[in-house]
């Protein structure tokens, strides 16, 4: 099914029911989300401007571009500058290791104008690859997200970029996962960790994903307290990652939670910023299991779709980051 048949209409999105195995990505995305509306620059109550009217230009983080529009690696000069201010400090921290031009800019885009945010930000982040011996490469993340996807075969539904939203999104099913297992074998626990790590980088691969913010849909329906909670392995990944990485999030929806509320209600205003707990819609509803839309047409066939996709994501950024040059400095 086309982008073109499911346009926006005023906030809100026409949402398409149809799923064809062929194309499983678009559909669920725009049925969940349409819900309570997403951002839609552009469409308005006027059917067009005078002639010798004024247009006013849209804000750069407003535009909804395609994923290969050069203009997804543009900055304003307002972020260049805040760039360019934390590119000076981290180059004169004794304590903090120099960064690419491309990692002073995401950093600039999710702290905007906070400095001292975004150094403690760049520590927090540096002190992470260290613990877990990150080599942040390409060959390293595509080892590091196969083999997380080998480990939770059914846990990671979908990546996508959704042209309706501008933004990328990423549907996992958390009743999937024994996070228990990932400390039962030896480096387990670091190998989670780097798909963690990586998957953060799929999800913000140009500036504009940054400035969009990402859309997590999870499913929740059979989810067990006693094989799928790990207290410790959760507070890992919400604080020393969700909390810090570098981007934005655009909406985190929870799909038929149930108990699972009570849960996430507890833990999330312990160990997240309000930033991220205001983006958290839990108690979601939708016809159907995540699983059985995206699983299509089997669970190998699915998790080859799903590292294409990450693999495509990963590698535009390291290219984008390999050729960024802020400008200026």
């Amino acid at each position: 099914m086309d982008e073109e048949q499911y346009h926006q209409e005023g906030v809100m999105e026409v949402p398409v029911r149809v799923i064809r195995n062929d194309d499983p990505e678009g559909e669920v995305l725009v049925a969940a989300v349409a819900e309570q509306g997403v951002d839609n620059v552009g469409n308005d109550d006027s059917d067009g401007e005078e002639e010798g009217e004024e247009v006013a230009e849209v804000p750069l983080a407003d535009l909804i571009l395609d994923p290969l529009d050069p203009r997804r690696m543009q900055l304003t000069n307002e972020e260049r500058q805040w760039a360019l201010n934390i590119k000076q400090a981290i180059t004169a921290s004794p304590e903090i290791n120099d960064m690419s031009d491309f990692s002073y800019a995401q950093l600039a885009l999710t702290d905007r104008g906070d400095l001292q945010a975004a150094l403690e930000r760049a520590a927090h982040m540096q002190a992470f690859r260290e613990e877990y011996k990150i080599l942040d490469s390409m060959e390293d993340g595509m080892r590091s997200l196969k083999t997380t996807l080998q480990v939770f075969p059914a846990a990671f539904l979908s990546f996508s970029y959704s042209n309706s939203h501008g933004s990328y999104c990423f549907v996992y099913d958390m009743a999937a996962f024994d996070l228990y297992k990932l400390n039962k074998q030896p480096g387990l626990f670091q190998s989670g960790m780097w798909g963690i790590y990586y998957l953060g980088h799929c999800m913000a691969p140009d500036f504009q994903s940054m400035r969009r913010g990402a859309i997590f849909l999870v499913e929740c329906q059979g989810f067990d307290w006693k094989r799928n909670v790990d207290l410790k392995t959760i507070r890992t990944i919400w604080v020393d990652f969700l909390a810090v990485y570098p981007f934005q999030i655009q909406k985190m929806k929870y799909f038929h939670s149930g108990l699972f509320i009570n849960l996430i209600n507890s833990l999330k205003k312990r160990f997240l910023p309000k930033h991220i707990v205001d983006k958290m819609e839990i108690g979601c509803m939708f016809e159907r299991r995540l699983s059985d839309i995206y699983l299509v047409p089997d669970i190998d066939a699915a998790a080859q779709r799903l590292l294409s996709a990450l693999e495509c994501s990963l590698n535009r950024r390291y290219e984008n980051e390999r050729s960024f040059v802020l400008s200026g400095c």
